[in-house]
């Protein structure tokens, strides 16, 4: 079995777009002020954004803050501003407009001697090297993607086990030059070691600036590609039940590649949710998820996309009819889809053309 990794992410395909407008056709909005916990001032510049999507602002002189167009359903809304430990909270969006009132509290401040040196040097880029293997994914979309502001990470591995483990005291800024997105990113947990590769966090999602029509054109195809096989795609076609017309085999195992048995209906795995465009996902065992849409090479012999999934918790996985998965840990991942990051990631507003 290939090494697992927790996230959080057409051909000849006909997309239900009903489905994909109603599912970020319901939005609400959002209002409120930052202050600092420790004097009550207001804070200005405080990066404030709803996590997974393209939907975030900065805080005014008076720490006031507004984000419209926010998707019905729980949203994790994201603080973050320099020397500040960052807020998450959840919050329930409806019709009906939702105030806030944020206090920031000052991180603890570190005094630790720190010693420069070329041995320590080298060592943070092999770790570095490491951390983008993993975080980018492993798809030639990660050699168009630059981590702008690198030196905010550090580094902690166990010489015993190992086992690497990566903070970053701010936001990080990726530029994805692959899909055209930059995207803003709050590092919660990484840790890689012989057993597993895992990472989470907060990403928000804004367009970069094409340098031309060619360029933006191949943006567009690109975000198809990366759209094609990924969960977000299957899961979309499990809440519309047209996984057959969307070149997908849905399979069922106790063992990753032992006993499968063939999935015609998987209609019993998926319940409707709170709001019209919500689902929830159930499964017992591994499902085994082939894609015939994308060639995969395994010991140089061509075979379909073919991925792995299992749940890791009791309750349902809530998910979107746009296939957006609310909590990526959810979830647990193996095969192909272990091998993406955020080189291949889309926010939640990402809705592909259809194609006949």
């Amino acid at each position: 079995m290939k090494k697992q990794i927790l996230v959080f992410v057409f051909y000849a395909i006909v997309l239900v777009s009903d489905a994909f407008a109603q599912s970020v056709g319901e939005e609400g909005r959002i209002t409120g002020i930052v202050t600092d916990f420790a004097t009550g001032k207001p804070m200005e510049f405080v990066n404030v954004f709803i996590a997974n999507t393209m939907r975030g602002t900065m805080t005014d002189e008076k720490g006031s803050f507004a984000i419209d167009k926010i998707p019905f359903g729980t949203q994790e809304i994201i603080c973050s501003f320099v020397g500040y430990e960052p807020h998450r909270s959840q919050i329930k969006i409806t019709s009906e407009p939702v105030k806030l009132t944020i206090s920031l509290r000052a991180k603890a401040i570190e005094l630790n001697a720190v010693q420069v040196t070329g041995e320590v040097d080298k060592a943070w880029k092999k770790q570095m090297k490491k951390f983008k293997y993993i975080f980018l994914g492993n798809t030639p979309n990660k050699n168009k993607c630059l981590i702008v502001n690198e030196e905010v990470i550090d580094f902690f591995e166990d010489k015993t086990t190992k086992a690497l483990k990566a903070v970053a005291n701010d936001l990080l800024i990726i530029e994805n030059r692959a899909l055209g997105y930059k995207i803003t990113y709050l590092l919660e947990h990484f840790e890689v070691d012989k057993d597993k590769n895992m990472y989470f966090g907060k990403p928000k999602f804004d367009f970069l600036e094409p340098k031309n029509e060619k360029e933006k054109k191949s943006w567009e195809l690109a975000r198809i590609d990366a759209y094609k096989g990924s969960l977000r795609h299957f899961l979309h076609a499990l809440a519309t039940d047209s996984l057959p017309k969307q070149n997908f085999d849905l399979f069922s195992s106790p063992i990753v590649g032992k006993d499968e048995k063939v999935i015609t209906s998987a209609k019993d795995m998926v319940l409707y949710g709170e709001i019209s465009s919500q689902r929830l996902l159930k499964f017992k065992n591994y499902l085994k998820v082939v894609y015939h849409g994308r060639t995969e090479y395994v010991r140089n012999k061509a075979v379909s996309q073919t991925c792995w999934i299992k749940m890791t918790q009791t309750t349902p996985a809530t998910f979107y009819v746009n296939g957006y998965l609310s909590n990526p840990l959810s979830i647990l991942l193996n095969g192909y889809w272990a091998k993406l990051g955020m080189a291949d990631e889309l926010p939640f507003e990402y809705t592909p053309p259809a194609i006949n």
